[in-house]
């Protein structure tokens, strides 16, 4: 019943998401070439018609409200600095200028850009990449040699493919530099590695606070891909419902990286990694040869063919560390939890973790989590999760943001200094974060699909932002598609506004 009525809101939404693409564009601003200045609201959208390019030494700034349009296959190239600064309530859209083919168009591509450059409340849709390497590497975003920040961006409905697998990072691609993407929304891109963000040589990106779901890898990585000698921090991050469907594997994150030759390690802390699959091996992690620490996360409901929570290749060294984690509730043919590739004798150092099935390591138990909800996966008392980690080197905070602290009444079975982390991605306190739908206000936005709609079915209740019945139809807006367990609701927040 319910998956009949979700694919009938589905269906809803997305006609009226087409209904409003067709409305009328106002007269354009028609650039290409070199360009810098400011672009203002007064003379938006902008039409793209050709090639556009920052020059080096150059600034453009881009203000709150503008809409940038590309009518062809054109690249976004940043050699200078690039601002564009777009508002909660008011923000920038880079998108293909009509729903056809043809105009689709390549990307922002940082290319050895000046320090400075930053996107926040910006939307980057549509970008199709299928040539040869290196050109189809990076599908909203590409940064090389450049770190600019990405922040409460929304980058979607993104392509980077080609015969080879030579493409990847629907969302954002890396090399060379050390980029900031945080409190992003990251969905519904289609690549062959990293379908939300990959990394590679010598990129010390950090990952935070966004929520990345419903992204496809055909080759591995179907959330992240953090690869050969790439030292990303990925912290506090949502990675949902995305898929692998083919290739190494890896349908929340792939780490790969051979540490004996490139010796650098990347960090995983206090993420969410829930029913992201694989067609072959590690439906929450796939880690190839790569000492990475792996600290603090929740990796539940996950599948594969082999190793449903996380997959192992190694030859014994450079082991990944696994500590503070729960693996619980992923599926497999084989390693439902963990599975340590049989062929060259892989190995994982797993400490303080809650590990269905038991594991052996310092501190590893075997108990059901019990879990407070299915959306925010907190831990709810009882729970042996709860002041069983240890204190070693492990995230001071949660995902929240929340001090680690030691619950009073509980038996402390941790390990390290007092007081002792609970284990897995949420801290369970006396006096914190009530349990229910809604995050602190430092922790990844949960959304779902935005879309454009004029009117709302029969049926659907509406909620502003801070979770207050909304009676009545709101006027044309941008609205949260989100689903429970007895109804769809809609909830209105204008993080991402459409004219």
């Amino acid at each position: 019943m319910m998956d009949a009525m979700s694919a009938a809101m589905r269906a809803f939404f997305f006609v009226l998401l087409v209904a409003g693409s067709a409305l009328a564009m106002p007269d354009t601003t028609q650039v290409s070439g070199n360009v810098s200045g400011v672009w203002g609201d007064s003379l938006s959208p902008y039409a793209v018609v050709g090639e556009a390019t920052v020059p080096a030494g150059e600034t453009l700034i881009i203000e709150p409200g503008v809409e940038v349009r590309f009518r062809g296959p054109y690249h976004f190239t940043v050699n200078g600095v690039l601002k564009a600064l777009g508002t909660e309530s008011d923000s920038i859209i880079f998108t293909r200028d009509s729903a056809i083919e043809g105009h689709k168009w390549k990307g922002i591509r940082f290319d050895s850009a000046a320090a400075g450059c930053s996107l926040v409340f910006c939307r980057v849709e549509y970008v199709k990449n299928d040539g040869a390497y290196p050109e189809v590497r990076g599908g909203a975003v590409y940064c090389h040699y450049s770190s600019p920040v990405v922040s409460h961006c929304a980058l979607c409905h993104n392509y980077s493919h080609n015969a080879n697998a030579n493409g990847g990072g629907g969302g954002l691609f890396a090399e060379y530099g050390s980029p900031v993407v945080e409190y992003c929304h990251i969905f519904d891109n289609y690549v062959d590695s990293g379908g939300g963000l990959c990394t590679l040589e010598e990129c010390s990106a950090v990952f935070r606070n966004n929520v990345i779901e419903d992204n496809t890898a055909t080759y591995s990585g179907g959330g992240m891909y953090l690869g050969v000698r790439s030292g990303p921090t990925a912290t506090g991050n949502i990675i949902r419902r995305n898929h692998c469907t083919g290739g190494w594997g890896g349908g929340g994150i792939t780490l790969w990286n051979w540490y004996a030759i490139g010796p650098v390690s990347k960090t995983v802390t206090n993420n969410l990694l829930y029913a992201n699959s694989a067609s072959d091996a590690g439906g929450g992690i796939y880690t190839r040869y790569d000492l990475s620490f792996i600290y603090n996360n929740t990796i539940v409901e996950n599948t594969a063919s082999r190793g449903g929570g996380i997959y192992v290749l190694n030859e014994g060294q450079y082991l990944p560390d696994v500590r503070n984690t729960i693996v619980y509730g992923n599926t497999a043919s084989s390693g439902p939890s963990v599975y340590l590739d049989n062929g060259n004798s892989s190995q994982i150092d797993v400490t303080w973790s809650d590990v269905e099935g038991g594991w052996t390591g310092t501190g590893n138990f075997d108990s059901i989590p019990n879990f407070a909800d299915t959306v925010w996966f907190r831990l709810g008392p009882p729970s042996r999760c709860i002041d069983a980690g240890t204190s070693d080197n492990t995230p001071s905070q949660d995902f929240e943001g929340q001090d680690r602290f030691d619950l009073p009444g509980v038996p402390n079975r941790g390990g390290g200094q007092y007081p002792y982390y609970d284990v897995g991605w949420d801290e369970k306190t006396e006096t914190g974060v009530v349990e229910g739908p809604e995050p602190r206000a430092s922790s990844p936005r949960l959304h779902a699909t935005i879309v454009r709609a004029t009117a709302l079915p029969h049926g659907v209740v509406l909620y502003d932002a801070t979770g207050k019945r909304v009676r009545g139809a709101s006027g044309p807006g941008v609205y949260f598609l989100t689903e429970n367990s007895e109804r769809p609701t809609v909830h209105v927040r204008r993080l991402t506004f459409v004219k």
